[in-house]
């Protein structure tokens, strides 16, 4: 199983009097984030197919899953600035902590594009929530009786697709605040002004900014435009560079299969995700996990599950997270 990691700069100077009140604090600066998903994936935007334990009313979908932050570290800027973040330094927030605090949330409205090799996608929101105190756990494989969990419980916006029972919440719910909302950008693929995810040779690629539109606890606290650079280090807002401003997260992801979440007679399938180390410029992989060349969504021949990637880095950017 593999795991997934963000890269984050955290714009201090950004906060004001107005500011929500921020339940974990974070210090300015980099910031790395490590976390864990299980989701589903269609590559005929097929989600909410009626024989879907999942599916909810809602628009066309190809990819969605829930979230957990296991840990959040203090990161290093990587040159040239404004590319990357890279993790390893003091733990700031450690999943459960504190009697069972936790980082939780969804992702959602992710359409796949027909076609590929390359493997691309456009839109796409996360939202991510606080718990004082909760107990989720998606480090190991769900069953399919957890799918109906999906449109349940509440969310921020009330929409039944950005809700899971016991990740999400409703507005003044007692011991859970709504932190943030960050819609995939455009910029991991060179050759579009509106993919928003980008897959090839088994590396998955997206950016994330804050939507400031809906203020949550962390809103501004992430809204540093710190990735002003695509992957090729082009300067986004640049003369024929089609990443048009700069971005808050950028991402990489692995992924494993995760059968308890495919839906038989369909073409969606599930994958599970654990942390995994943030990626410098050049998407290294560390010596903890391996990297293959299929692309998402498929096992090769010798029945190994694909991944998928997503590079973190960035002014507090959704870390790594497979696009999802």
């Amino acid at each position: 199983m593999k795991k997934r990691t963000a890269a984050i700069f955290t714009a201090g100077a950004l906060l004001n009097a107005t500011a929500l009140a921020v339940p974990i604090s974070l210090p300015a600066g980099p910031i790395y984030l490590r976390f864990s998903t299980q989701e589903q994936f269609s590559k005929n935007n097929d989600i909410n197919n009626s024989v879907n334990p999942a599916a909810v009313i809602g628009p066309p979908t190809g990819n969605w899953g829930i979230v957990g932050i296991t840990s959040i570290e203090r990161g290093a800027v990587l040159p040239p600035t404004g590319s990357d973040i890279a993790g390893g330094g003091a733990t700031i927030f450690s999943d459960g902590q504190n009697g069972g605090q936790q980082i939780l949330g969804t992702f959602y409205q992710i359409l796949n594009n027909a076609g590929g090799p390359p493997d691309t996608a456009t839109g796409g929101n996360l939202d991510l929530y606080y718990w004082t105190t909760n107990n989720q756990n998606i480090t190991a494989p769900l069953v399919a009786t957890d799918l109906v969990k999906r449109g349940a419980g509440g969310s921020y916006s009330g929409t039944p697709e950005s809700a899971y029972l016991g990740f999400t919440c409703a507005p003044n719910t007692l011991g859970c605040t709504f932190l943030a909302r960050f819609n995939f950008m455009a910029g991991a693929d060179l050759s579009s002004q509106t993919n928003t995810i980008f897959t090839a040779a088994g590396l998955s690629d997206a950016y994330l900014s804050v939507d400031t539109t809906v203020l949550g606890a962390w809103t501004n606290l992430f809204n540093s435009d710190f990735f002003t650079l695509n992957p090729a280090n082009q300067s986004c807002g640049a003369a024929a560079v089609l990443c048009t401003s700069p971005n808050d997260l950028r991402v990489d992801t692995a992924l494993t299969r995760a059968t308890g979440w495919d839906v038989v007679n369909t073409d969606i399938i599930g994958f599970l995700i654990e942390p995994l180390g943030v990626h410098d410029r050049a998407r290294e992989e560390g010596a903890d996990h391996e990297v293959q060349s299929r692309p998402v969504g498929t096992e090769g021949a010798d029945g190994q599950p694909d991944q998928r990637h997503m590079p973190v880095s960035g002014p507090r950017k959704f870390g790594q997270g497979d696009k999802w």
